[in-house]
């Protein structure tokens, strides 16, 4: 039961990391797009 609880907390780990540097992404992206159709 430990380890399924460890399994669990790293792919919620991996989950948020992913996620954050795709909303990065996108923000960047956006950013870069506004800037150019100034």
């Amino acid at each position: 039961m430990r380890s399924h609880r460890v399994i669990v907390s790293v792919g919620l780990d991996k989950f948020i990391s992913i996620s954050f540097l795709f909303r990065y992404q996108t923000d960047e992206f956006a950013t870069g797009w506004f800037a150019e159709n100034e």
